[in-house]
Parts: structure tokens; C-alpha cells; sequence
């Protein structure tokens, strides 16, 4: 019956959104590419398959009320993606649809390769319904790119019971999501040191690869400055204030405050410390809550131990950031296969199938509504949102300016460079691949 109630609610959706595609005259062939790293559901009403499955459900779903549309989901892998999108747009084959992280696909905005979803976002229900910083993180001027469906988040975390062994519970940031300023959080890094055993430590920094720099990022944020100028044109990290966030880092490093070897632990290694209760401190976010969980399940993980999320430490107030999750649909100059497209996007985008976003972190306030009764901190972390940095700011040429950034910060860990020298070395090698990405842009160069 529940299942019956799910499939009516989503006809109705389908009837009140006006689909034809139903009375086409000829059949309409999406190709629809997703990235399946992550844990989603295969229906609205049970859990554990990947997003995959769940595509292919909304998917069929879809066929059956617009026969004369066909759509073929494609599983690509996070290690394919790039390979796979650069031979087919060499090819002009791009897909028609597909569901990916912001950051991962914006650069094609800039290139022309997608369309705006201006006209299947609706003010009074997706606008109010997810934060607007999250919306801020998929357009670009008028522009949205990217309409969103769930999120990896980027917080921190709390062990709590560490906390209490080393007598620092005045330290715990008060709020459902805690927030410290920089003094604040490096006063209770040092109350850590001293009440901890010496093989745990307070804070875990990491430049081994660019994955998962974005806390970094946010990191070097924490006294006001920015990556980028306003007209995204230009590296502005190595002022004054950027300087001084990468100073304090490294203050850190130097009285002991962090794991040892920051220059070549990732971020996976720094969560893994974490979650081995190594750190007291770390980056975190619901996939490592999820590992949390998955370890406890198969004993690789022995005892639980209490959690609790803060904002990334910052001088101005709350800030976190967010792995946007959605879907794009490709500029391929057939006009009915694009209109097909956004029409299938709106439709898994939308209520009751947005549910589904609750496997990671949803944006729609009203399906964190709905999870708060049985996962009060998930909502709360929603809720937070509102508060996410957008740490890429839709500059072009933002992947290939991340393979220039960690090697820098590897510099400053081994003391190769100071501060100054590792930010202008940064600076002067991203604006040279920023300035011939600009000039590539045909969203800055209309």
C-alpha cells in the first residue's frame, strides 16, 4: 500500500508539472550519465542501493508515463569522469543529463556545454525550499547550471568523550552546530595537548593531495580573505588576512597541536584518525559518519564514542561549505531532447522523490523537516547551510587550480616556504591558468 501511495503521489506530481512528452509523434532517446560513489535508494520508501538504482527506478517511472520518451542511465565512476566527459565532448556526444558535484562540472558552464534550469526553478517552492547559499554555489549571474538534489557537506567534529578525558568540556562550542573562532579554537587545542595521552592529538592538518583541500580552503578563509577577486579573475589568497589564517596553520603545526607529517597525510588519512580516536578534532562530514557507523557494524571500529558537529573556525561567524549534488543537462543543440531533459530533471528533482537526498544531506528544508524526528542532527546540519561558503566562487579553470595549490601548502608544512612565499607562488602559478581559463569563458566573454 505504501508503495501504491508513493507511485500516486508521484502521478500527481507528473500531471500538476504539464509533461507532453506523453503525445510526442516520435520517441525521444536520453542518455543520462550518474556518478555512483555514494548511497542513495532505490525508492522513495526503503534504503541501501546506490544513486545508480535509484536513478534507474525514477527513471522507469518516468518512461511509463511519458512512453514516447527513452532513457538510458549510464554508471560512471568518479575515476572515469573526466576521461570519459573529455572524449565525448572531442566527440559531441556529451550525454543528455547528468548527476554530479558542482565543482566537478562547472568549468563545462564556462565552455558553453550546458544550458540554464532558469525555467524549472520555481520561486515559491524550490528557491524558499533550499538555502540560497546553495544555490549560490550553481549559478553564475542570472544563471543556474545545476538544479540541487543533496549534499557532502563540510564540517567539523567533536570527540566528545576525548573532550571529558582531557578535562576540556569548557572548551565544547555551545549549539546544536558549534562554532569556535580562531582564538577560541586555538586555546582549546592547547587545553587538548595538555590533557591528552601524547599518542592522541588535538588537530590533524593535510596537504598530500588535492582531495578534500576545500577544508584547507575554508581554513585560510577564517580571518576574511578570499581566493578569488569579485570578478573571479584574479588569486587574491596571498593578502593580508590569507597570510595570517595560513600563519596560524602553521602555529599549530609548530607547538605540537596537530598530527606530525601534515605534508603528506590526505584527508582520508585525517579522518581516519579521527575516527580511530587519534585526534580529538577533525574535518567531518556525514560520509565519515557513515564510515563511523559502517565500522562499528563490522568491528573495525570497537567501542562508539559521542560526536558533535561544529562550523569550520572562523573569525566572522558560522562557515561550512558544500559538495553540491545535482543534476546539469548538456548544451546539445537538439532543442527537444534538452526540453526532455530538464522536464525529467524537475521531475526526480522535486517531491516526494527529493527524499531520497536524505541518504547524504538533503537541502530541502521540508525533507529535513521530515528526518528531524528520527535524525534530529542531520536537519540541524541542513539547517546550517544556510551558512556554506561558496569556496569555488564559478571561476573558470578551478580543477586545474587545485593541482597548484597542495603542493604549496606541502612547501609551508616542511618549512621549504613561508607563508608569504607559499600564497604568492600560488598566486602567480593559478593566475596564469585563471587568466587563459577567463579568456576561454564564454560566460565572461559573451
Amino acid at each position: 500500500m505504501k508503495r501504491y501511495l508513493v507511485l500516486l503521489l508521484s502521478l500527481c506530481l507528473v500531471l500538476s508539472m504539464g509533461m507532453s512528452y506523453a503525445a510526442a509523434e516520435e520517441k525521444i532517446h536520453l542518455t543520462a550519465w550518474f556518478e555512483t560513489a555514494f548511497k542513495g535508494i532505490d525508492d522513495p520508501t526503503a534504503e541501501g542501493a546506490e544513486y545508480g538504482d535509484f536513478m534507474r527506478y525514477v527513471a522507469d517511472l518516468y518512461m511509463q508515463q511519458n512512453p514516447n520518451v527513452e532513457i538510458e542511465v549510464v554508471v560512471v565512476s568518479g575515476q572515469e569522469r573526466s576521461a570519459k566527459l573529455a572524449v565525448a565532448v572531442q566527440s559531441n556526444e556529451m550525454p543528455d543529463l547528468m548527476f554530479d558535484t558542482h565543482f566537478s562540472l562547472m568549468d563545462y558552464a564556462h565552455a558553453g556545454l550546458l544550458v540554464p534550469l532558469n525555467d524549472i526553478v520555481t520561486e515559491d517552492d524550490d528557491r524558499t525550499d533550499i538555502p540560497a547559499a546553495v544555490w549560490d554555489n550553481v549559478t553564475f549571474g542570472e544563471d543556474i547550471f545545476m538544479f540541487p538534489f543533496t549534499s557532502e557537506d563540510g564540517h567539523m567534529a567533536i570527540n566528545l568523550d576525548l573532550f571529558e578525558q582531557a578535562g576540556c568540556m569548557d572548551y565544547v562550542p555551545e549549539g546544536d552546530i558549534g562554532q569556535w573562532t580562531p582564538e577560541e579554537f586555538l586555546e582549546c587545542l592547547r587545553a587538548l595537548k595538555k590533557g591528552l595521552p601524547e599518542d592522541v592529538y588535538p588537530f590533524a592538518l593535510y596537504a598530500g593531495s588535492a582531495t578534500g583541500d576545500t577544508w584547507t580552503n575554508l581554513l585560510l578563509r577564517m580571518f576574511g580573505a578570499d581566493f578569488f577577486s569579485e570578478d573571479k579573475t584574479e588569486i587574491v589568497l596571498n593578502d593580508e588576512k590569507g597570510v595570517k589564517a595560513l600563519e596560524f596553520l602553521l602555529q599549530l603545526q609548530e607547538e605540537g597541536l596537530i598530527a606530525p607529517g601534515a605534508e603528506t597525510l590526505t584527508s582520508d588519512d585525517a579522518g581516519q584518525l579521527f575516527l580511530n580516536k587519534k585526534t580529538a578534532v577533525s574535518i567531518f562530514n556525514v560520509l565519515f559518519e557513515n564510515s563511523l557507523n559502517e565500522g562499528l557494524a563490522n568491528g573495525t571500529i570497537e567501542e562508539p564514542f559521542n560526536i558533535k558537529y561544529c562550523y569550520i573556525p572562523n573569525e566572522a561567524g558560522p562557515a561550512c561549505f558544500t559538495y553540491v549534488f545535482g543534476s546539469v543537462v548538456w548544451n546539445t543543440g537538439d532543442e527537444t531532447k534538452i526540453a526532455a531533459a530538464k522536464d525529467f530533471v524537475k521531475f526526480y528533482s522535486a517531491m516526494p522523490y527529493a527524499k531520497s537526498s536524505s541518504a547524504m544531506l538533503p537541502f530541502r528544508s521540508s525533507v529535513a523537516q521530515e528526518v528531524a524526528a528520527t535524525d534530529p542532527v542531520k536537519a540541524a546540519l541542513t539547517e546550517s547551510l544556510q551558512y556554506s561558503v561558496n569556496f569555488n566562487q564559478f571561476v573558470p579553470g578551478y580543477l586545474q587550480l587545485r593541482s597548484v595549490f597542495f603542493p604549496e601548502m606541502q612547501a609551508a608544512y616542511t618549512g621549504e616556504k613561508t607563508a608569504q612565499e607559499a600564497l604568492d607562488s600560488f598566486a602567480e602559478k593559478g593566475n596564469e591558468i585563471l587568466a587563459e581559463s577567463v579568456m576561454d569563458s564564454v560566460l565572461l566573454n559573451p
